[in-house]
Parts: structure tokens; C-alpha cells; sequence
């Protein structure tokens, strides 16, 4: 019995030290979809201030955005 006791205590720290570990958030986001979205609003987008909305609201740690640009040497 205190054997299962200290598996169930070790197994109870190993979950709260993932619980509180902290999460890394990313946010990849397709510029195409994003610029027909703004410009159908007519607003003006200002990407600092995207970029700290980004960071404030969702924890975004790193912001990626794809813009579909071809690089010829690597595409066959």
C-alpha cells in the first residue's frame, strides 16, 4: 500500500509540473486571407500593432506569416 502511494504522489507532481508549465503559442498566418479580409473593411492594417494585439490577447510568442512567394532554385 504505500508503494501505490508513492506512485500516485509521483504521478500527482509530474501532471501539476505539466499544468503549470508555461505554453508557447505561435500564430502562422496566410497574408492573403488577411489582406482581401482588411481591404473588404476598408481599414488599413497597421502590422505593430497586429503584432502586440497578437502577443496581448493570445500569449502569440513568434508570428509567422506566409505570403506565397516561389523561390525557383527550390521548386521543381
Amino acid at each position: 500500500m504505500i508503494y501505490h502511494s508513492v506512485f500516485c504522489f509521483d504521478l500527482l507532481k509530474s501532471i501539476i509540473g505539466i499544468m503549470l508549465k508555461p505554453q508557447t503559442n505561435y500564430a502562422f498566418i496566410d497574408s492573403q486571407n488577411l489582406n482581401l479580409s482588411i481591404r473588404s473593411l476598408s481599414w488599413i492594417l497597421d502590422f505593430h500593432k497586429f503584432r502586440v494585439y497578437l502577443k496581448e490577447k493570445y500569449g502569440v510568442a513568434k508570428a509567422f506569416i506566409f505570403i506565397g512567394f516561389l523561390v525557383k532554385k527550390n521548386w521543381k
